[in-house]
């Protein structure tokens, strides 16, 4: 491979941040194990290589401590670099170690050379490879070994915070993963990618793609930190920025849970280019504009990491945002986290008679915040979380948590016939039983109440029902034939429909799947609309921001239809609302704010109770997707839909929901209130508390974001901005001669009321809130 071919030093130092500035690289002959004592060599800061005659890169601590053997590239299943000749080289002056590797196995048309060099306490690998252009560059990985073999290896994910030059919500977008070794005496090293697969990294191989760099030529990077610099300061080198700023704060999840707290929050800078005077500033603000804490500090010649942690005088309940900036110069860099209140509270509805359901959480999230799988689960606990739609605990640690499980198997078209589509083409029974062999042995393991099966199949056809008939005879009926033969004691959920596609489930009846399901799984689905509109379903229009996408009309339209098919066959049916949301996605017109988001949670929750659904189940815990968990996009909304940020931070959403919970979990609904102003809306339920109205207008209607233009962008308001224009004055009656009236807002913040002449004065606007205290006329 020609030297032109090789990476600059510049393309090899750029973004890796230093341990410490300005020490000079040296071309050094000090022996490394199992290498001569002429062998090519480099040193730096913390970290020494030396290359053996063998071409096998051995790295050190610079002190003799061992930690690292490179002696191999996989490139394709057939074909590896293994081992080579060695040499001293100088690329822009500076010294590398340079590796003509031996190609093992089909290697016709096969090469590679590796490049290494090393700045204070890092060592950069480049290996360019001579392959077929038709290479699957994502397969390769670079064969390493860490000292012991054995050591203990853990990874996660970092994400870091933008802003758009054309305003809006600050975003986060992907760094990349930080694999951090623990070497005896709990020191440790790390590896870093942006795109690594940690289904594939072992102890022998670390996973990461090549880049297609020209005709047959591939470039395969790998960066190994032997300085114990913390996993934090280790992710700042998958960065193109030199400056580095991360917030925490000692509570998991940022929430402190005492009736009033200090907040506590701790801000780590860095600054990798040459030392500087850097400005530190934060600010934050509760979920009402008020500044809680507002501050500056300067850091001279800011170059290693350095910290400065905050305490707040004591805060109520509710959520409190941060976002700290650090200068120098012209560079900046931001961080963002919330922080929130949130007392202990004791669940008094029973997991039966709640209907507060999760639809799906990630036990493995949060590894950058050290959070573990026990974390999680209390957080479901102080949510309010009574049922999940996933079986991932056993019955024993369901019961633990106080939770009821559903579960739920995937599905897909076609999945067990060839040769042609329902009904034609050859059906595998044996591979479908195998199928409801193992649903049967999940659900018994998880003492599963609903088996939903299968997902949104309706989608690629919505109100035309076009793959109902398959569903019904090689899914929908076999899987209950089966549970019923083996008396499965979970019982059969029709597949969730995307959206209220009452076609489908007419469909669904005429082809005699209806007494094969004990319950209809719905995900309503919603747009930039709130959650109270139903418009008639003559009316809706379909696509992706159609009024089809629309909550109560669908929940209403379906349960009318269920009723109508339940009278004509004798049957009952449940109806589960099996993903319910309120995505986040920054800076989009169709979804929710943060703010509005919280705002709809609650009056979601409200009105699934009206409605009496069995169940609803929120879509979901955790920002991020199953396949790739922790991770952040500024382009998938898919990324969006948790009630926690991938940071482990609470949104205001999770407030909402703790809220709901809190006050009608074990509520029953008793009716809607009728007033003079047709724009007011009103619910009264019982609740062990006392009767509890939820009290909103809609003056300024049902279209969120109502100002946004065609452009797909739009800058969403911060969280403690109020959307709602129209403030309404209610006077109304106490149910109570002392005339106090308790008014709860989305994330649970108490106002008292106190009625003059059994009159008080109420201020109602778009964001649905809780009263106690309220005559119910």
């Amino acid at each position: 491979m020609p030297d032109s071919f090789q990476p600059s030093r510049r393309q090899l130092l750029a973004g890796v941040a230093a341990i410490g500035v300005g020490t000079a690289l040296v071309q050094t002959g000090r022996a490394g194990a199992a290498a001569p004592a002429d062998a090519p060599a480099l040193s730096a800061a913390d970290i020494h290589v030396t290359a053996t005659a063998a071409g096998t890169i051995l790295v050190d601590n610079g002190q003799g401590q061992q930690l690292l053997v490179l002696d191999r590239v996989y490139v394709t299943g057939s074909v590896s670099a293994v081992g080579g000749t060695a040499e001293l080289v100088s690329i822009d002056g500076a010294a590398a170690i340079r590796v003509t590797y031996t190609m093992r196995g089909t290697a016709a048309g096969y090469a590679c050379i590796g490049l290494f060099t090393v700045t204070p306490g890092q060592l950069h690998a480049t290996f360019d490879i001579t392959a077929p252009d038709n290479l699957w560059a994502d397969g390769t990985m670079v064969g390493r070994r860490h000292v012991p073999v054995d050591a203990a290896m853990d990874n996660a994910f970092y994400n870091e915070w933008n802003r758009s030059d054309r305003g809006g919500e600050p975003f986060q977008t992907p760094l990349g993963r930080v694999y951090r070794t623990t070497l005896p005496g709990g020191s440790h090293t790390y590896e870093i990618s942006k795109n690594n697969n940690p289904g594939w990294t072992s102890q022998q191989y670390f996973a990461q793609p090549a880049d297609h760099v020209g005709t047959g030529a591939f470039r395969l990077s790998y960066t190994f930190v032997a300085a114990d610099i913390g996993r934090d300061m280790a992710a700042h080198g998958l960065s193109a920025r030199t400056l580095a700023l991360t917030a925490s704060s000692p509570q998991p999840f940022n929430l402190f849970r005492r009736n009033a707290s200090p907040l506590t929050f701790t801000l780590t800078g860095l600054n990798s280019a040459a030392p500087a005077d850097a400005t530190l500033t934060w600010r934050i603000v509760d979920f009402y504009g008020t500044e809680v804490s507002v501050g500056s500090q300067t850091w001279s010649q800011l170059s290693a990491a350095q910290q400065l942690t905050v305490t707040t005088p004591k805060q109520p309940r509710g959520i409190y945002f941060l976002e700290a900036t650090l200068t120098v110069g012209a560079e900046s860099v931001l961080t963002r986290m919330n922080l929130t209140v949130l007392p202990d509270w004791t669940n008094t509805a029973s997991p039966r008679q709640s209907k507060f359901g999760i639809a799906a959480y990630f036990l493995t999230a949060g590894a950058a915040q050290d959070r573990g799988r026990e974390d999680w689960l209390w957080l479901l606990s102080r949510l309010g979380v009574r049922r999940t739609r996933v079986a991932d605990l056993t019955a024993a640690e369901a019961k633990q948590h106080g939770l009821i499980q559903d579960n739920h198997h995937s599905a897909t078209h076609g999945q067990w016939r060839t040769g042609g589509e329902y009904p034609d083409g050859t059906l595998d029974t044996v591979a479908r039983a195998q199928k409801f062999a193992q649903m049967e042995q999940d659900d018994r393991t998880a003492a599963a109440v609903f088996e939903e099966f299968a997902n949104e199949w309706n989608l690629a056809g919505a109100l035309t029902g076009a793959r109902a008939p398959e569903y019904v005879h090689d899914y929908l009926i076999p899987l209950d034939e089966y549970f019923k033969a083996d008396h499965v004691p979970t019982k059969v959920c029709a597949m969730g429909i995307g959206g209220p596609d009452y076609v489908w489930l007419q469909k669904l009846v005429e082809e005699g799947g209806w007494p094969h399901a004990a319950a209809v799984a719905l995900h309503p689905g919603r747009g930039n609309f709130t959650p109270d509109w139903a418009p008639a379903p003559d009316t809706w229009q379909f696509g992706s921001n159609g009024s089809y996408w629309n909550f109560l009309g669908g929940v209403r339209k379906i349960k009318a239809d269920m009723a109508l098919y339940d009278a004509q066959q004798h049957t009952k049916h449940d109806l589960l609302l099996t993903e319910v949301y309120a995505p986040t996605f920054p800076n989009s017109w169709w979804e929710d704010t943060y703010r509005t988001s919280a705002e709809n949670v609650l009056l979601t929750a409200a009105l699934c109770y009206a409605e009496n659904v069995h169940s609803f189940y929120w879509y979901q815990l955790n920002d991020g997707v199953w396949y790739a968990i922790d991770k952040s996009s500024s382009t998938d909304r898919e990324f969006h839909f948790g009630l926690v940020m991938v940071d482990t931070s609470l949104k205001p959403a999770a407030l909402a929901y703790a809220t709901a919970a809190e006050h009608l979990g074990d509520a029953h609904f008793l009716r809607w209130l009728t007033f003079h102003d047709p724009d007011l809306r009103g619910l009264l339920f019982d609740t062990p508390r006392g009767p509890l109205q939820v009290l909103w207008t809609r003056a300024d209607g049902h279209v969120l974001n109502a100002d946004h233009s065609d452009d797909k962008f739009y800058p969403t308001p911060e969280p403690w901005v109020d959307v709602w224009p129209t403030k309404v004055e209610l006077r109304v009656s106490a149910a109570d001669p002392s005339g106090v009236v308790e008014e709860i807002d989305c994330i649970g913040t108490r106002t008292v009321h106190h009625a003059h002449g059994r009159k008080v004065s109420l201020r109602l606007d778009g964001a649905a809130r809780m009263f106690y205290g309220l005559a119910a006329d």
